[in-house]
């Protein structure tokens, strides 16, 4: 596994995009390994469709996937693109 992920982003795009809400978001997917729109929404105490509109917006920026798991029956499982053994790089082009 490589030791590091890295993210490139237009400038300024990063800090327009990344709010505080999205990096607690972000950081618990990492930390837990898995999550799902209702352990999110408790953990952060955001309402389900703050959550979901903001994951949806880390998963297009290719910073969490969703998959499928019969652990969690029909719910989406949101699981981080990096593990806590790799460091996440956020650069910018210029």
């Amino acid at each position: 596994m490589p030791t590091e992920k890295v993210v490139t982003f237009e400038p300024d795009a990063f800090d327009l995009l990344m709010s505080g809400k999205r990096l607690a978001l972000l950081r618990y997917v990492r930390d837990t390994g898995t999550a799902t729109l209702e352990s999110l929404s408790e953990a952060t105490g955001l309402a389900r469709t703050t959550v979901s509109r903001n994951i949806n917006l880390l998963a297009k920026l290719g910073l969490i996937q969703f998959s499928t798991s019969s652990a969690y029956g029909r719910h989406k499982v949101i699981e981080p693109v990096y593990s806590k053994q790799q460091r996440l790089i956020v650069q910018t082009e210029i």
